[in-house]
């Protein structure tokens, strides 16, 4: 520890001295720039990056109250995820977790877990019908909802992990895949609805999903048909491929979450163990199910250009 004291007198009226206290020097990797630097001040945890995807997390703490005491470090670890230069730290001081960005645009949200750092992927990220609208859900649970220049509208932490997101075609629900398999409801401003009834699983058994070394609520896709949305983009202007039928508006979609008789499925949820969950609607009753069972391991499935008719996309 060493003190240093210094006399600034730039402004008298204003500033007449200035001390500083040196507690401790915090090492970077050799040929490291330091980019950016964010002190927690609810835990002590201070963030430092740099170039190269430096990112080190140390834990502060004073080994006892008395003003002036030292200072250890019983955390110093560094994390792994980017590659670029580490540009910006920000720390969630309510949630305690922190989300970092690099020079090549990857986003990382940390969380403290066992003394141990980890990160968050996103694991879905959809669009609404209208193209106003996006949802990006995050493997622990955080979920974000903007709009397409950016803005945020709304952030909530669901209970649990996520593996995926969609919405429904007129914009109202949101559809998150548990990591438990279960798939929840929750309208357009985060608000919780309900869990589906996902006989998929009921049907299943056990033996069928760990024969092939799965977990048996692994999700790997909710798809909620809709006909592809007509480009406000000219094709003059930005070449785009050849697309399927378009609709003009939401008017034209028979979607509803009321019953009506129409018996081609609209909403698809997959599971990496061979089973597709075909229904109507979310409020789809057991006896309209459809069920489609595969020996075959899904890496993706999505809907063609017509309800009811769909993708499956194997793992070899």
């Amino acid at each position: 520890m060493q003190l240093l004291n210094s006399a600034v007198n730039y402004n008298e009226k204003s500033i007449n001295g200035c001390s500083l206290l040196l507690t401790r020097r915090v090492k970077v990797p050799g040929n490291t720039n330091l980019a950016c630097v964010e002190w927690n001040l609810n835990t002590n945890f201070l963030a430092s990056g740099g170039s190269g995807g430096m990112l080190k997390v140390i834990k502060l703490t004073h080994e006892d109250s008395v003003v002036g005491s030292t200072m250890n470090m019983p955390v110093n670890q560094a994390l792994e995820g980017h590659s670029g230069t580490v540009m910006c730290a920000a720390w969630n001081e309510v949630h305690q977790k922190l989300t970092t960005s690099d020079s090549n645009g990857l986003i990382i949200v940390w969380s403290l877990h066992n003394e141990t750092w980890n990160k968050s992927v996103v694991v879905g990220m959809a669009w609404n019908y209208d193209g106003t609208k996006i949802a990006i859900a995050y493997q622990d649970g955080q979920v974000i909802v903007g709009t397409m220049d950016g803005n945020r509208i709304w952030n909530k932490e669901l209970n649990g992990n996520v593996a995926t997101c969609e919405w429904s075609p007129n914009g109202n629900l949101l559809l998150f895949g548990m990591g438990d398999g279960e798939v929840h409801t929750y309208d357009a401003q985060g608000v919780f609805m309900e869990k589906l009834h996902m006989v998929a699983l009921e049907n299943v058994e056990l033996e069928t999903a760990l024969a092939k070394d799965l977990r048996k609520d692994n999700i790997i896709a909710i798809k909620w048909f809709a006909p592809a949305p007509k480009s406000r983009v000219s094709e003059d202007s930005s070449p785009i491929m050849s697309r399927l039928p378009r609709v003009q508006s939401l008017e034209s979609l028979t979607y509803t979450s009321d019953f009506r008789p129409d018996p081609k499925p609209k909403l698809l949820i997959a599971y990496a163990h061979g089973v597709v969950q075909l229904m109507r609607n979310e409020n789809d009753s057991c006896e309209l199910l459809a069920l489609a069972i595969s020996r075959q391991r899904f890496t993706a499935v999505r809907f063609m250009d017509v309800p009811g008719e769909f993708v499956i996309y194997p793992k070899f």
